[in-house]
């Protein structure tokens, strides 16, 4: 017989996805069940003592510095024009490629969603740049809007990502480990997309016309000069982490500086823009701050309960193996995808299906990568998957259903990249290992 704790907990699970389902903004949700539940079970002097440590507590932090950090950086360079520059100089050298522009919007879709860090603010962007470039070359919706829906959710896997550093911040997993764990898996997909897209248009070239020129040298060569900041930046970033020579948190602080030093140079930064990047970086960091608040309110709520140990020694007693509880877990975002964000899946998920996770003895990077590799998937799957319906907004002339038959082959590429992960660790493990601590 379950013990009262443990019933508490899971009235406040049903009260949870109760708050939710009536519109309640899940910061608000998580941080009201989780204080009363915890008033329920240890009394409500202890709740309000816990309501009151918490959000200073837990986020007068300097790890906390480097989400603003990051996040700034991204609106410095959505402002500069650089990922708008980045697409124009992919499509550019594709050229006379079959499904170049294609190519290019999941590529571009990648760095623009690391930039802003919201998948779904990259997939109306780029519905509203990309999709009438296509359209003008005479793709077909369901290819040029699959591949802005699904190219939207890469941003969560290729580092510096927002996501990652949300979940590390939950978790207590090194962000800098999390980052290098990244880079091989976001790098497979992109490949893997690109050759999907490819073999697409041959079997059946209706898809995507082929081109009727190419791009001249000339310009090709010139246009270089747009990949090029954001790949020295990246590099940059990525490469003093891995070699040792700055923290997660001074690369956050060298690429916004950075990112607003190749702004300045170029002339793309206006007074305006620098004050929408300002303003947009605080109200990202409020929105997550206050999700990440009502969540730890709501996980000590869930620890109290007992029901992660509940949990562990239920799956414990059916003697199944971890992978299959791995699957499991995985499935769950599949569900929560079809109405949440990413941020707001962790903020739901962590404080449960963390601790079994450890228990099941998963490293806390590659669970980590594959938790955010399923967020990704989750945001396309159908009928509910986030993304697709936010395309269709911005583009209501489309049909739902050209733009889900669209994202089917990218998901089906997602899964495969999935069971890789778990199949050989070592993609995402390898470079982790090899960094200078």
């Amino acid at each position: 017989m379950l013990n009262e704790p443990v019933i508490v907990g899971v009235f406040g699970l049903i009260g949870l996805f109760l708050c939710l389902t009536l519109g309640v903004p899940i910061w608000a949700s998580l941080a009201v069940v989780g204080f009363l539940g915890f008033g329920v079970i240890s009394g409500f002097e202890a709740s309000l003592g816990v309501l009151g440590i918490i959000p200073f507590s837990t986020t007068a932090s300097f790890t906390f510095a480097v989400l603003p950090l990051f996040i700034l950086m991204g609106y410095f360079a959505v402002q500069g024009g650089i990922a708008e520059e980045m697409y124009e100089a992919v499509a550019a050298w594709l050229g006379r490629i079959r499904g170049s522009l294609a190519m290019a919007t999941t590529t571009a879709c990648a760095v623009f969603g690391v930039a802003c860090g919201s998948s779904a603010a990259t997939a109306a962007t780029f519905t509203k740049l990309a999709l009438p470039e296509m359209e003008k070359y005479g793709y077909s919706h369901r290819l040029s809007c699959g591949s802005i829906a699904a190219g939207g959710t890469m941003a969560a896997l290729i580092p510096p990502s927002g996501i990652m550093i949300v979940y590390c911040l939950f978790t207590e997993v090194s962000i800098g480990r999390m980052f290098i764990g990244g880079i091989i898996p976001g790098t497979i997909t992109a490949i893997l997309y690109a050759g999907m897209i490819y073999g697409l248009v041959y079997l059946f070239p209706s898809l995507a016309p082929m081109p009727k020129k190419g791009v001249p040298w000339k310009e090709k060569l010139y246009s270089v000069k747009g990949m090029g900041p954001l790949l020295f930046l990246m590099i940059v970033i990525l490469g003093g982490i891995y070699a040792g020579i700055f923290t997660p948190i001074e690369a956050g602080g060298i690429g916004a500086f950075v990112t607003f030093l190749m702004a300045l140079i170029r002339k793309r930064l206006s007074k305006k823009g620098m004050m929408e990047a300002l303003r947009e970086t605080l109200q990202s960091c409020a929105m997550i701050l206050l999700i990440f608040i009502g969540a730890l309110v709501f996980g000590r709520f869930i620890t109290i309960s007992r029901i992660p140990l509940e949990i562990s020694y239920f799956l414990g007693s059916l003697e199944i193996e971890p992978i299959f509880i791995l699957i499991f877990i995985l499935l769950i975002y599949i569900i929560l995808g079809m109405f949440l964000e990413g941020v707001a899946m962790l903020a739901l998920t962590m404080p449960i299906l963390f601790p079994i996770a450890v228990g099941c003895g998963f490293e806390g990077v590659w669970f980590g990568i594959l938790t955010v590799k399923m967020i990704e998937v989750a945001l396309v799957s159908p009928p509910f998957g986030l993304n697709v319906y936010v395309v269709q907004a911005a583009a209501p002339h489309v049909r739902l259903e050209e733009i889900f038959l669209g994202v089917l082959p990218f998901l089906f590429v997602d899964l495969v990249v999935v069971a890789l992960i778990i199949a050989f660790p070592s993609i995402v493990l390898w470079l982790p290992s090899m960094m200078i601590h």
